[in-house]
């Protein structure tokens, strides 16, 4: 008798903490999304979204670069600009862009036509909900 009610009583401990479960939100840290601070812990660069991913690449002259910023919340507003610049006189300089004004997931694929010999690079400079982003890809010679 005593371990029917020592078990009843179990399942219902179990059952009203159990109801108590909070939401929550797995996010992966790879190196470029998160800050290491002075006592080794890291922390995720931004607050509203989980991840900014830009790519620039290149075939013969035909420049080509991609972003992709996937916010937390969907209601989530980004606004900026996708941008490449080019490496001339010691300075980035910007020689194309385009505007970013979107609510939710941002997904762009665009290209330029460079100059044989340049160095270009892709760079996203946007508010996305709280987070200020200005991200740049390392140079790239065509």
């Amino acid at each position: 008798m005593k371990w029917r009610k020592m078990v009843a009583v179990i399942i219902a401990v179990t059952s009203v903490i159990g109801c108590h479960v909070n939401q929550v939100h797995a996010v992966s840290l790879s190196p470029e999304n998160m800050n290491l601070i002075s006592d080794g812990a890291a922390v995720p660069n931004w607050v509203s979204i989980y991840h900014v991913l830009l790519n620039i690449d290149h075939s013969g002259n035909n420049i080509s670069v991609s972003l992709s910023i996937l916010p937390i919340n969907s209601g989530t507003a980004t606004l900026g600009t996708l941008r490449i610049e080019e490496y001339a006189n010691g300075k980035w300089s910007r020689v194309k862009y385009w505007h970013i004004d979107t609510v939710g997931t941002v997904n762009m694929s665009k290209s330029y036509i460079g100059q044989t010999g340049h160095t270009y690079r892709a760079r996203v400079v946007v508010t996305s909900g709280s987070d200020n982003i200005d991200k740049k890809t390392s140079g790239m010679t065509i």
